[in-house]
């Protein structure tokens, strides 16, 4: 992702930088279906995002669980 010249500004000096950033994210699913009417899914995400600006940086993972019936 390209941003373009962005002015930041720290201990009243001013800078122009251009920013860009490398993104990308990743997901994982996984279900069983026990039954007819119950199933368990389980989720894994992975996002990352690389940056020439240190405080856009960023990863986290996500991980769920679930579980599901019908009726």
């Amino acid at each position: 992702m390209e941003y373009g010249p962005t002015v930041f500004s720290s201990n009243n000096h001013a800078s122009l930088v251009d920013r860009s950033d490398n993104y990308w994210e990743g997901d994982l699913q996984v279900s069983y279906l026990y039954r007819s009417w119950l199933t368990a899914t389980a989720d894994y995400t992975f996002r990352r995002n690389h940056s020439n600006l240190t405080a856009a940086q960023f990863s986290n993972s996500i991980v769920s669980l679930m579980l599901g019936w019908r009726y």
